[in-house]
């Protein structure tokens, strides 16, 4: 790709294309109307148009950020006057934009994975109009998985994640989510997800989520449990439905003790 003179692509030597690249790159060509014979005048055309694309969509993004998105507005001192009970147990979780000091400049990951995480994350944080209609309505991703061994930076992905999308942060555990008695776990399930719809845009951070998460089939597990993910799964879900603003990032560093929902 270097040698075909292409700017914003890995080099070949280098590095690999991930699978989405190669499917959007192929998909590209296979529209593409042309008598010609496939050589590399046709891939550097199509490379070229997809540079464009991500451009114009990040640009657009950019926009979106500094005219709609203040980050002077102190939220959680408006909300601490009119918060519920269960919300109120999760505010000392958020972290103002402004108050974010981590950008993906400081963290040492992959240019892939950031890369990903860019795509994933800017429109829906910055134009949530965006997924009101059309293609994109219907493929919002409401959240991803980060997993990794501990260390590796998921902490940090998620604060540069709001960081560039001027987003707030909320953090929450099991520990602030879990409750000794029937129900309360169930409603403060719902809590975080009102509470992130009225700090828009906002990125859920939960680290540690094989505590919360666990497989319902195993054994050991109680009722409780069931029905606290069953009850997160519900409003996850109907957080895809809307165009709240607010993105989930689930943090592990043990993916295959998560439930399979």
């Amino acid at each position: 790709i270097e040698y075909l003179g292409v700017s914003g692509w890995s080099s070949l030597e280098t590095s690999y294309l991930s699978f989405g690249e190669i499917h959007r790159l192929s998909s590209l060509l296979a529209g593409m109307s042309s008598e010609e014979p496939f050589g590399p005048d046709q891939l550097k055309r199509a490379l070229r148009h997809l540079t464009a694309s991500d451009n114009i969509k990040f640009e657009w993004a950019e926009q979106g950020r500094a005219k709609d998105r203040p980050i002077s507005d102190d939220k959680t001192s408006k909300l601490r006057k009119t918060a519920t009970k269960h919300e109120k147990r999760l505010l000392g979780g958020v972290i103002e934009p402004d108050k974010i000091k981590t950008t993906f400049n400081d963290v040492h990951a992959p240019v892939e994975t950031i890369e990903a995480l860019k795509t994933l994350t800017t429109l829906s944080l910055i134009r949530p109009e965006a997924f009101l209609y059309g293609v994109l309505a219907t493929d919002k991703i409401p959240g991803l998985l980060l997993y990794g061994p501990p260390g590796t930076g998921k902490t940090l992905l998620a604060k540069a994640v709001a960081k560039e999308s001027g987003a707030a942060m909320l953090e929450v555990s099991a520990a602030e989510i879990n409750d000794m008695y029937v129900g309360e776990g169930e409603k403060n399930v719902k809590a975080l997800f009102s509470l992130a719809k009225k700090l828009a845009p906002c990125v859920v951070f939960i680290d540690e989520a094989d505590a919360l998460f666990s497989s319902r089939t195993s054994g050991h597990q109680r009722v409780s449990h069931r029905e606290l993910l069953n009850q997160f799964l519900k409003e996850w879900d109907g957080m895809n439905n809307d165009s709240a603003g607010a993105f989930i990032m689930v943090a592990t560093n043990r993916p295959g003790d998560l439930d399979e929902a």
